[in-house]
């Protein structure tokens, strides 16, 4: 895999201990990475999941970099579809930013997905998916439906796995893959690990053509 010159970019790295609203003015403008943390392990975790996100476009010809914020804190939340808060793992924020509950956080070892515990390893994978999430915005300049953004977010996240981690994952599933018609949210709601499986299996045997068209298509 060609290693993509994200260790060139320059980074911003600012220490915190509370997210306030006077972060939210922070720019980093001659700086295409900025990171805020609570703890020094998630440093190395945020840059080796943008690396290995950026590496996955470029492979498949996107190669162009973008300005990133990514925000550790305590909780991060998001408004689910009947107006109920509901805690996660990380986000996608509307300002753009990615935020992650910080990895030496005790509310993350209560969860786990595809039957594995929150080990360094997969809550890397963890952020490769939400910065997969900001690369496929920018590349499409806008917000796609969100059955092709999930599907791109686990395809990359599965993908860019230690192929160990990934192959316990496709051993123990016993799925196929979608066809093409039948990749949709609420597969997604209903089980994410199922989706995110599925759509690798898929993305696997279509040889990346259906990712593609979604990335270069203004009105998919």
């Amino acid at each position: 895999m060609k290693s993509l010159a994200i260790i060139f970019l320059i980074v911003f790295i600012l220490f915190y201990s509370q997210i306030t609203s006077a972060h939210q003015s922070i720019r980093c403008p001659t700086n295409k990475v900025c990171i805020c943390y609570t703890n020094s392990e998630d440093i190395e975790l945020a840059l080796n999941a943008i690396s290995k996100a950026y590496n996955f476009f470029a492979d498949i010809g996107y190669s162009e970099t973008f300005f990133l914020e990514i925000v550790f804190q305590r909780k991060v939340v998001v408004e689910g579809r009947y107006g109920d808060v509901i805690r996660v793992i990380g986000k996608l924020g509307k300002d753009n930013r990615i935020y992650l509950t910080s990895r030496d956080e005790p509310w993350l070892s209560e969860h786990s997905a595809f039957g594995l515990g929150m080990s360094k390893e997969f809550y890397e994978s963890l952020i490769i998916h939400e910065v997969a999430h900001f690369i496929t915005e920018k590349i499409t300049g806008r917000k796609i439906e969100c059955s092709r953004s999930e599907y791109i977010a686990y395809v990359v996240q599965i993908s860019q796995m230690q192929p160990q981690m990934r192959q316990a994952i496709l051993d123990q599933s016993f799925m196929s893959a979608f066809k093409t018609y039948q990749i949709d949210f609420d597969i997604m709601l209903i089980d994410p690990a199922i989706f995110a499986v599925k759509s690798y299996l898929h993305f696997r045997e279509n040889k990346g053509k259906f990712l593609k068209k979604i990335l270069s298509s203004a009105t998919f």
